[in-house]
């Protein structure tokens, strides 16, 4: 009897470890590439991973009680700003890209989910319900209130990036382009256009929209907003 126990822990052990070896990443989400482009960060199971361009293995470098999600890496490569709903709703935390203590930067109630960072690398953009539906916000990495990118003026702002010279934010304003980016060819009254706001004018002789960007404005925006939105398939064994 003994044996025949010991024989059938054996091969449940061996199946286990031949599972383990042709297991394959799934739900892999919100891809972000370093500055250099030698590695990606994204979410997986709730937390984030990175893995390096060329491929190999993916190494786990968030393990909070929450899910860590939409991860951005500023300009200059120091330091990982993500959402994190551990305490019930999400807020922006950062931490050092090479690892470190993480802190976090937004404390309400409401849902604030990483957007993008301003070029300096000193405030990170986020998308909050904490005013409406939807506004984008700023908050400083060394803390501090969040400020309010268009206050009584745009009201359902989203998914902003800063121009380099810091003087021209272009952004979305619409419900196709939150809730259903993913439907293609749509065109209506809600055809999520991009628009630019110059931050030093003064409402509405700033606002532009763009019907057809330049490669410029549209490499800013590919870059500092979803800088890897289309799909690649990277080769990665999880850590």
């Amino acid at each position: 009897m003994r044996f025949l126990i010991m024989l059938c822990l054996a091969a449940f052990c061996c199946t286990g470890t031949i599972f383990a070896q042709n297991s394959e990443s799934y739900f892999t989400l919100r891809p972000t590439l370093t500055p250099n482009a030698d590695a990606i960060i994204f979410s997986m199971e709730g937390d984030l991973w990175t893995v390096p361009t060329s491929g190999g293995i993916a190494t786990r470098i968030t393990a909070m009680d929450g899910m860590e999600m939409q991860p951005r890496i500023s300009p200059d490569g120091k330091w990982v700003a993500f959402s994190s709903n551990q305490y019930g709703n999400s807020d922006v935390y950062i931490m050092p890209l090479k690892g470190g203590p993480i802190t976090q930067l937004t404390f309400h109630d409401g849902t604030d989910g990483v957007t993008s960072w301003s070029w300096d690398s000193k405030f990170v953009y986020f998308t909050s319900n904490r005013y409406n539906r939807m506004a984008t916000y700023k908050v400083a990495i060394k803390g501090g209130t969040p400020i309010r990118l268009f206050d009584h003026y745009f009201n359902t702002v989203h998914n902003a990036a800063e121009h380099p010279n810091g003087d021209e934010i272009y952004f979305n304003e619409t419900w196709e382009s939150d809730f259903f980016a993913h439907r293609k060819r749509y065109k209506g009254d809600y055809n999520p256009d991009i628009k630019s706001k110059n931050l030093k004018s003064t409402p509405p002789t700033g606002e532009k929209t763009l019907e057809s960007p330049s490669t410029e404005m549209a490499r800013v925006i590919l870059k500092a907003m979803k800088p890897m939105e289309s799909t690649i398939c990277i080769p990665l064994k999880m850590e």
